[in-house]
């Protein structure tokens, strides 16, 4: 008998999914979509009821009032791997810098090529912010310089620091899936001056560092803005952000400022913003 999920299906405005994605990003989920102002939250039929359903209900209205809930829609099982691997291309960052899924790695050359084996994981070069941090990496990773790769994801911008000439990089997760899926993806790439932990941003403790990516939610960069800060002073070094909507650009501005740093550099891509802050 095939396993089956419960897709529920909600509606509030699309500038407000990404601050409702980081409070249920704890929650038991196993896939979100998003299309305009469509909300969908997809789990295990079986780790879902009506208390899950009214938690992340509570959730969306402490944010948008006025959502709806729209559907809860069953779906069976399906090969949603061969789906993936089927829709995900290789990205080219610049010229010389390819992002590559594992089973497409021999299609092409490059002189740098990241070669990741996603297994659903954040971070394939697709994404807008994703794709945006890789740029900034290109312009601003020096060799022999210590990072850290904040929420690592699938470890792309780790590897992507490491094959730059970065003598050592830390990168972290709070998902086990993820820092599984970042010790693969390292061992891909041969790259071997790779830390890896499983560790809430809240919690760890950051060592002192020369960049920082953080590709996060906008509620934990804020949040965690003055404990980087402490981390890059001693080297005056710089942290690079994304995963922040051009909605939300003024108060990341604004709580970095206050933080201690200094705005450098801002790239847009969609409705997306990445941002170069300085420690002078």
């Amino acid at each position: 008998m095939k396993n089956t999920y419960k897709v529920v299906v909600f509606e509030f405005p699309e500038e407000l999914h990404d601050l409702v994605l980081g409070l249920i990003c704890e929650m038991n989920f196993v896939g979100i979509e998003e299309i305009h102002d469509t909300f969908k939250v997809t789990f295990h039929s079986h780790k879902f009821d009506d208390s899950v359903f009214e938690i992340i209900f509570d959730i969306i209205k402490s944010v948008s009032p006025k959502a709806k809930f729209v559907e809860t829609i069953e779906i069976e099982e399906k090969n949603w791997n061969e789906d993936w691997e089927n829709a995900i291309e290789p990205v080219w960052i610049d010229d010389n810098c390819v992002i590559t899924p594992e089973w497409k790695a021999n299609e092409v050359e490059a002189d740098m090529k990241i070669i990741i084996n996603p297994q659903m994981s954040f971070g394939t070069g697709h994404h807008s912010t994703t794709k945006m941090m890789s740029q900034l990496a290109l312009k601003y990773v020096q060799a022999d310089s210590y990072w850290i790769d904040a929420g690592s994801g699938t470890g792309l911008l780790a590897i992507l620091a490491s094959k730059l000439g970065a003598k050592e990089v830390f990168a972290f997760d709070n998902d086990e899936w993820s820092t599984l899926n970042i010790n693969e993806n390292i061992a891909l790439n041969g790259v071997s001056n790779i830390k890896v932990k499983n560790a809430d941003i809240y919690k760890v403790e950051l060592p002192e560092s020369d960049g920082i990516f953080a590709n996060l939610f906008l509620h934990l960069v804020i949040d965690s803005f003055d404990k980087m800060f402490e981390s890059l002073k001693q080297r005056k070094g710089i942290l690079l952000v994304s995963g922040i909507l051009k909605y939300d650009e003024e108060t990341v501005v604004k709580s970095a400022l206050k933080a201690g740093f200094k705005l450098n550099e801002t790239m847009y891509d969609d409705e997306w913003v990445a941002f170069q802050f300085i420690v002078e």
